[in-house]
């Protein structure tokens, strides 16, 4: 049986204007209920925690492990997917969607959660369990208890949920940024003190030493299709060093333009000293003031 501060982790919430909130990924089978529904079968699973009254937390700090209730089972939840399939009309609907059995077999038979055991595996995680038939394994292992108990299944299952969520799946546009074929696994994908680069124990050649050894084919030259400005298919050609022929690109046209250098005549500029200054300031800033250090004319 786990302990307290596992069902604080399993079940931690958030605070909303005094109100406890459970995330989308820990209420995630109520997806497909209407608002008004979701909200209520929340809030009510929440009462039964952590003992509120319509989710009502007024203690000032988080809930602890010792507010959650001593009942809680490891298959409470909202997030699992049950084994018996009741309608939402059904009065057993709640009690089956929050603490009914788990369906094991769908879990096994799950293609994301081979997907997230990949992933989780590339984390470092979970490096015992090679494949989702763990899910309907029920042997008892040598010291007397589950193999593999049902806490490290819900365990497994939230943390898959989680990193599903975090990341692009392989049927997802932006997948290829982070799911490709080769990416490193590091059961076979190992690097050595100098730098050298192994799969499955076998050096990898560097790109500079593909080069030299004519393995890697510097020719990039291909010929290809455009569309020009009429509507017209122009075929056009790079050749092996990368250079574009002379379809390559839409013609400029017309004739080129002339960049001519404008001829900028500046003004001669007289300045007169304003007959309303005493004659006296006039000699005073002839005599302090040259005119050339501000605009490049004379005393």
């Amino acid at each position: 049986m786990p302990d307290r501060d596992w069902y604080l982790e399993q079940f931690d919430t958030t605070t909303k204007e005094n109100t406890l909130d459970l995330s989308d990924v820990q209420t995630s089978q109520l997806s497909e209920l209407s608002d008004r529904t979701a909200l209520e079968y929340e809030t009510r699973f929440i009462d039964e925690l952590y003992g509120t009254e319509n989710a009502h937390w007024d203690k000032g700090e988080d809930p602890t492990a010792y507010d959650i209730t001593s009942e809680a089972e490891v298959t409470w939840g909202l997030d699992l997917v049950r084994l018996h399939d009741y309608e939402p009309s059904d009065a057993e609907y709640y009690e089956n969607l929050t603490k009914g059995e788990v369906d094991w077999k769908h879990y096994q038979r799950d293609p994301k959660m081979q997907e997230a055991l990949t992933k989780l595996r590339e984390q470092g995680k979970y490096k015992n369990i090679t494949s989702t038939h763990f899910f309907t394994d029920f042997g008892k292992s040598k010291h007397g208890g589950y193999k593999y108990s049902e806490q490290l299944k819900i365990d497994f299952i939230r943390d898959a949920n989680q990193i599903l969520k975090d990341s692009p799946g392989s049927d997802s546009k932006d997948a290829w940024k982070t799911e490709w074929e080769g990416k490193y696994d590091a059961d076979h994908i190992t690097t050595d003190s100098e730098g050298n680069y192994f799969i499955d124990g076998v050096r990898q050649s560097t790109i500079k030493e593909q080069l030299e050894s004519g393995e890697l084919d510097q020719d990039v030259s291909f010929t290809h299709w455009r569309t020009d400005d009429d509507g017209n298919k122009i075929e056009y050609s790079v050749d092996a060093e990368g250079q574009a022929g002379p379809n390559a690109f839409e013609p400029i046209a017309g004739p080129p333009t002339a960049v001519v250098r404008p001829d900028v005549q500046a003004p001669d500029v007289q300045v007169k000293v304003p007959g309303n200054i005493p004659q006296s300031w006039g000699e005073h800033a002839k005599s302090t003031i040259k005119i050339s250090d501000y605009a490049g004319g004379n005393k």
